[in-house]
């Protein structure tokens, strides 16, 4: 139970407008204010169990190529055995995250090559089960590469507190123009972790532009390279509000 939330509490802190795992090379303008909404419904296959977790994650412009990050979870948990008995629900707040993104690179042509440099703190303030009770810390290196005018690349690379040794993170996305505002991407992402064991997983999705200030999508996602005891789909909403003024 608490590693799935640790592991939950990991994808969720590092995600981006269109993917789970994969964060963006691109701040929000200065002055700029952006909500970002994914509810995740997460299956645990071999006991039947279902994990809802709701996260929010706001950023804020402070400075040019500069933007502070605070995310929270919700989370609610179902319980059941194999014949659908003894259901219990579990639910409370995870712990809380913050963290500083910067631009180190940004390319004259817009998404020709783009860097940056992001840290993200995760503090014991959750509810019981829900918290990890300990205070970790995140930081990556985020990539963006356009391939065409309608084909790009993101990928990540890292280091996280773990239980003992610690977690390397690796994240790999490519996405695609399909029609006007409709996008579609496919994204790997793991984790070795304890500096010792890989863990491998994939998603895929859809992101469509309401507007350019509004967007949603929808993903799916599983492990790779065993067989997949637990899977996820999620609805992400995501609205920035304009620059004062």
């Amino acid at each position: 139970m608490k590693g799935l939330i640790l592991s939950l509490l990991f994808i969720v802190t590092v995600k981006l407008s269109a993917q789970v795992a994969t964060e963006g090379a691109s701040t929000v303008e200065k002055n700029t204010f952006r909500i970002e909404n994914i509810n995740f419904l997460n299956f645990d296959n071999s006991s039947n169990n279902k994990l809802w977790d709701f996260n929010s994650l706001f950023r804020i412009g402070v400075a040019k190529r500069v933007e502070l990050r605070v995310g929270h979870d919700y989370f609610i948990n179902r319980f059941s055995d194999n014949n659908g008995d003894g259901i219990e629900n579990l639910s409370g707040f995870g712990d809380m995250n913050a963290g500083i993104k910067v631009e180190l690179f940004n390319s004259q042509e817009e998404g020709k090559f783009d860097f940056a440099l992001m840290g993200t703190y995760s503090f014991p303030t959750g509810a019981g089960a829900f918290s990890s009770g300990n205070f970790y810390t995140n930081h990556m290196l985020l990539f963006a590469n356009a391939i065409t005018d309608d084909i790009g690349v993101e990928y990540n690379i890292g280091y996280q507190d773990g239980e003992e040794k610690g977690d390397i993170i690796y994240t790999f996305s490519i996405g695609a123009s399909v029609v006007k505002d409709l996008g579609a991407f496919v994204e790997y992402y793991g984790a070795l972790v304890n500096l010792n064991e890989a863990e491998h997983n994939i998603d895929f999705g859809f992101n469509y532009s309401i507007k350019d200030h509004f967007q949603v999508d929808a993903t799916f996602g599983l492990p790779l390279m065993k067989k997949p005891e637990s899977s996820f789909i999620s609805i992400g909403v995501y609205y920035t509000f304009a620059k004062r003024k």
